[in-house]
Formats: C-alpha cells, structure tokens, sequence
C-alpha cells in the first residue's frame, strides 16, 4: 500500500513539473520571459519551470489581454502532451468526490 502511494506521489509531481514546465514554455513563447529577468542577458537564465512558478504567481493580478494569449498558449501545449492532459482529467475526477 505504502510503494503504490509512494508511486502515485511521484507521479503527481512528476506530472505538476511538467505543467509547470508548460506554463514556462507558453510564457517564453509569448516574450513573457523578458519581463521576468532581472538582467539583459539574451539566454535564458531561468529554467522553463521556475518561470512556470514566476507566472503562476502573477496570474491573479494579470491584466486580461496578457492572460487570455497565455492561457491559449498553454492550452495548446498541455492538448500536445497527453500524459498531462490525461493526469488532469484524473485529478479533476478525484476533487469531485
């Protein structure tokens, strides 16, 4: 009982890295990284998940026409990766009880 949650919570996180992952490379693709860097460097200097989580946090105070392009970008990108998309539909099954 005990290794099939370990499994479970393993894949949970798994699964929330790459949304968060996601979340970065939509941000990035939309130009949305350079807002976040403190510096002018022309790499990237945040990995895709930590920009996913400086993101997230924005969110509530995004002004629409900012979030509305992000969200379709995001959208897109969790409908190319199944595992997500399917882990989701699991999640969103689970929180109705």
């Amino acid at each position: 009982m005990a290794q099939a949650r370990g499994r479970m919570t393993k894949h949970a996180i798994k699964q929330v890295d790459r949304l968060l992952s996601n979340h970065g490379t939509a941000g990035e693709s939309l130009g949305m990284d350079r807002q976040l860097k403190s510096n002018t460097s022309k790499t990237r200097t945040d990995s895709l998940f930590r920009q996913g989580c400086m993101l997230c946090e924005l969110i509530p105070n995004m002004p629409e026409h900012r979030l509305t392009p992000r969200i379709q970008k995001f959208s897109e990108y969790i409908n190319q990766n199944k595992a997500v998309e399917k882990f989701l539909d699991l999640a969103s099954k689970c929180g109705d009880g």
